[in-house]
């Protein structure tokens, strides 16, 4: 029997908190057998494992631990989930190649599950002038298509799902410093562009504009979230010495007052480099994960499917 469980609304850390869209680039592949454009950022690879702690109103609410060690910062290799109703374990299992197989879900009870990938593994790319132009996945019925200008500094992606009846777009915009300064990302159903699942855009600020500074000060955007617009704006801080911010705060709009925004979340990581590194962040998820474990457990049943 599968337990279903259902959280109360106050207790749910909704997809605010998840706010970052995933690099064109990473969704493509790696950066040297696949490339998309020679200006594409990608996720950093030199981060081995990090803690997440979620806060609302100075409330721990949510802990994630994410190890990346054994693909060397290229994968995400196992995570674990806390909340005050108890602990999710995620490991992702590979192939020789780093492409996953499968993802073993275990819960607090015990309950186990697993969700196979293999229809992912079978693909067909086609390459022009050394960039990736398309991924297929003929087992998944779907094909990502691959785009960008130099002049521009843009890049666009395009995924036709037949299976799914689904289309996503993207877009990417670039500085002279390669930095980037939009996303926009679209998913619609394939037969009527209008019947609209997702619409996420971001602008990125920069803490200098007129210098190649990386540090982003602060992300502008516009979230779909149950048929429902959040201007959101996420101020980054505590950056540290590889340039990886520590401390970020997300506010969003209020719907009634444009010029108003309210505190939703504070989020703080943990990072580690190398192996020396791991001790702090097993400890600060341990600290977290106990903390929560001590919340007392609200009578109401609760889904963990939505976090």
């Amino acid at each position: 029997m599968t337990l279903s469980i259902q959280i109360p609304k106050k207790y749910i850390i909704p997809n605010l908190t998840r706010m970052e869209l995933p690099y064109i680039q990473d969704i493509a592949g790696d950066t040297k057998e696949t490339p998309v454009a020679p200006f594409a950022k990608a996720k950093e690879k030199n981060i081995i494992a990090c803690t997440r702690k979620i806060y609302r109103q100075d409330k721990l609410m949510q802990a994630n631990i994410y190890d990346y060690q054994a693909s060397d910062g290229k994968a995400l290799c196992s995570e674990k989930l806390c909340t005050k109703h108890g602990e999710t374990k995620y490991e992702y299992i590979t192939d020789k190649n780093g492409r996953l197989l499968k993802i073993i879900t275990t819960r607090s009870n015990g309950h186990q599950d697993s969700e196979s990938h293999r229809k992912w593994i079978k693909q067909v790319t086609t390459f022009s002038n050394g960039y990736l132009t398309s991924i297929q996945y003929p087992n998944a019925k779907t094909i990502t298509t691959f785009q960008f200008s130099k002049k521009s500094k843009s890049i666009y992606a395009k995924t036709i799902n037949e299976k799914e009846n689904e289309i996503e777009q993207r877009w990417e915009e670039y500085d002279i410093w390669n930095r980037l300064v939009s996303q926009k990302c679209i998913r619609h159903a394939k037969d009527n562009p209008a019947e609209i699942y997702k619409f996420d855009s971001y602008s990125y600020v920069y803490r200098d504009n007129y210098t190649p500074n990386n540090q982003i000060l602060y992300i502008l955007g516009m979230i779909h979230l149950g048929g429902d617009m959040h201007s959101i704006r996420v101020v980054y801080s505590d950056y540290d010495e590889h340039g990886n911010w520590r401390t970020k705060h997300i506010y969003e709009y209020d719907p009634d007052s444009y010029n108003k925004e309210n505190l939703k979340y504070i989020e703080q990581r943990v990072i580690a480099y190398c192996n020396e590194d791991m001790q702090s962040v097993t400890e600060a998820y341990d600290e977290a994960a106990y903390y929560l474990n001590l919340e007392q457990y609200n009578d109401s049943t609760y889904s963990e499917d939505l976090f």
